[in-house]
């Protein structure tokens, strides 16, 4: 599958599965796994101030992606990581001298 159909395939799958949890967007990398074997990861975008995803609803949103795109005669591994933009990573939480966390 081209990156152009895996993104609309992701798209239509994580707005089904993810739609009660703030779904807004994806993102897709084809890039090699740690393995060095082709795989694709997916960041499925979520809106600012929403929950932690059910790990329920996050292993159907996956199983069902997987599914999908075997259907579709796709044979890489996808990765798929929830991203909330306000998440905060170990370069946000270690500010600078004089600077507020995130800034």
């Amino acid at each position: 599958m081209t990156e152009e159909q895996i993104i609309r395939l992701a798209d239509a799958v994580l707005r089904d599965k993810l739609k009660t949890v703030g779904y807004e967007s994806v993102a897709v990398r084809l890039e090699d796994d740690n393995d060095g074997d082709p795989a694709i990861y997916i960041d499925a975008n979520l809106a600012p101030d929403t929950p932690l995803v059910d790990p329920k609803i996050f292993m159907e949103a996956l199983s069902t992606l997987r599914d999908e795109l075997i259907y579709n005669g796709e044979r890489r591994f996808p990765y798929l990581y929830t991203k909330h933009p306000d998440d905060l990573y170990a370069y946000d939480i270690d500010p600078q001298p004089g600077e507020k966390a995130g800034s």
